[in-house]
């Protein structure tokens, strides 16, 4: 059998290990030369820019406590008993279907929907009921702007991941080019380009 051939417990070949090894000094050789300098080219300004642009606001939130009971009836019940003095511990030993403390935070997409909405629209420091689920808020934070440190950090990752994509595809443009007049480069390295694509960023 050829040395360069794959043998039949599936290991790789030389030349393939020969090939993958050359191709991933030509990925390092990119992100040195292309993507970590597209990346350095956001400026303070264009974050600037960018947050004004895009600003970010934390939803309201709520403090509550509660206790999701198995059944409505329980959750009737329970509410019965703290309504009378039961403490919400207790209350959670023994009506409760879930484990852990009976404080949480609230906010969108904490719950379903319609539970949420009950929780959101409740009177402050009053018990409530809605399903199975028995709660009392104790707080509501107002929406606020998100701090600036962390709006300007995900502008930079934004603006740096579009930076980086812009210069990749530059290059692959230049190297097609390149190589187009030379040989029908449609097969291994075209494939190679492809598939390793930079990640795009979440935008803010």
């Amino acid at each position: 059998m050829p040395a360069e051939a794959t043998s039949a417990s599936g290991s790789r070949s030389h030349a393939d290990l020969v090939y993958s090894a050359r191709i991933g000094l030509l990925k390092a050789r990119i992100d040195d030369e292309i993507t970590q300098p597209a990346a350095e080219s956001v400026t303070p300004g264009d974050v600037d820019a960018y947050v004004a642009a895009h600003p970010r606001e934390e939803p309201e939130r709520r403090t509550i406590r509660v206790v999701r009971a198995t059944t409505a009836t329980q959750a009737r019940q329970a509410l019965r008993r703290l309504g009378s003095g039961m403490t919400w511990r207790l209350a959670q030993r023994r009506y409760g279907s879930e484990a852990g403390s009976t404080r949480r935070t609230v906010e969108p997409g904490t719950y379903p929907r319609k539970v949420e909405a009950a929780m959101f629209a409740a009177t402050p420091k009053q018990l409530s009921r809605y399903a199975t689920y028995v709660f009392e808020v104790t707080k509501i934070i107002k929406s606020h702007a998100t701090p600036m440190n962390v709006q300007r950090a995900a502008a930079w990752e934004v603006l740096a991941g579009e930076r980086q994509q812009e210069a990749l595809d530059r290059f692959e443009q230049e190297f097609a080019a390149k190589w187009r007049a030379r040989t029908d480069w449609r097969g291994a390295i075209h494939d190679e380009l492809r598939l390793w694509q930079w990640p795009q960023p979440a935008r803010v």
